[in-house]
């Protein structure tokens, strides 16, 4: 069952592809400036910086703990790993988005044509010189190719 806060989420996810794309992006986008932003207090720290990562306790007859750290160089290598993921993702809608606008002009494109070659059939439509031409009628036209 879903909480009103994960339902409000789900209903202002956009469905239509354009839209899904942008809102991914702009997702993504996000992540990769909070990504470059730790990177940046990372590489601020100081050479010998430890960072907590875990602790363990373990409980017995001598109550135990373990703690793994991690350096600031470990970190801001994991966070560039994360960052190429990001940034890879981020291409990839990009070339999406790309494509989508390829298409809707040839699309366009199409539909003008197919326009202009109903009006000719039709006779609704007079073309100077088209009669007039040396060239035969099934010549393809360089443009055409």
């Amino acid at each position: 069952m879903l909480t009103d806060q994960e339902r409000e989420i789900v209903e202002k996810t956009p469905l239509e592809v354009r839209a899904a794309l942008e809102h991914e992006m702009k997702i993504l986008k996000f992540r990769e400036h909070k990504i470059l932003e730790k990177i940046a207090e990372y590489e601020k720290a100081e050479e010998g910086a430890v960072y907590l990562s875990a602790m363990t306790e373990i409980r017995g007859k001598n109550n135990t703990t373990m703690r793994f750290s991690d350096s600031a160089f470990k970190r801001v290598q994991s966070l560039q790993e994360a960052l190429y993921k990001v940034q890879g993702r981020i291409s990839k809608i990009a070339d999406s988005l790309r494509g989508l606008d390829e298409s809707a002009a040839r699309l366009a494109m199409e539909r003008e044509r197919l326009d202009i070659l109903r009006m000719r059939a039709s006779g609704s439509v007079d073309v100077p010189g088209m009669e007039e031409s040396d060239d035969p009628p099934d010549k393809v036209l360089e443009d055409e190719q």
